[in-house]
């Protein structure tokens, strides 16, 4: 029970840079905390002497908190090692992707909506016009103008119509 040396590992951080300097998404990172909350490794070097309770990130770290407004804080603790992986994503970056299909979606939706509406009303346009013709060729007939024949040249059920009234008049 008596301590009989001490031992020292020396580990080189940038080993631990390599592996946990990960660039994903803007405004999003990884750091590493060992059991008493200092950190191990950090994006921030200035942060690597301290501890984590002297930061803004202790009361989402001890309360294991996965979300808040600005981030997602994803945790996972190695057995072996006790160490802490917090890999903080940002909000923005991660629903920006999402934002921009949404919109592209919405743009093509009104898009496609203000064609057919055109569209619509340029085919009822000319169903109208031909309809209102023959009206006023049948009320030109009705006040006694037995020549008047209507000039529609459409080939849907509108220009059939008006060739039976114009067989009906000969």
């Amino acid at each position: 029970s008596t301590p009989i040396g001490i031992v020292f590992i020396d580990i080189d951080y940038n080993v631990i840079k390599d592996n946990f300097d990960i660039d994903f998404l803007e405004d999003s990172f990884v750091f590493v905390v060992n059991r008493n909350g200092d950190f191990i490794y950090h994006p921030d070097d200035s942060l690597i002497s301290d501890n984590i309770r002297s930061t803004e990130y202790y009361n989402i770290y001890r309360d294991r908190i996965s979300q808040n407004a600005r981030h997602i804080f994803i945790y996972n603790e190695s057995q072996y090692t006790g160490w802490t992986i917090v890999g903080v994503i940002s909000r923005k970056a991660l629903e920006k992707d999402v934002i921009y299909i949404r919109n592209q979606t919405i743009f093509i939706g009104l898009l496609v909506f203000f064609v057919a509406l055109f569209l619509s009303m340029v085919v009822s346009e000319q169903i109208t016009k031909n309809l209102k013709q023959l009206r006023d060729t049948m009320k030109s007939i009705e006040n006694g103008n037995l020549a008047a024949v209507p000039n529609i040249n459409a080939e849907d059920e509108v220009g059939e119509l008006s060739k039976s009234f114009i067989n009906m008049m000969v």
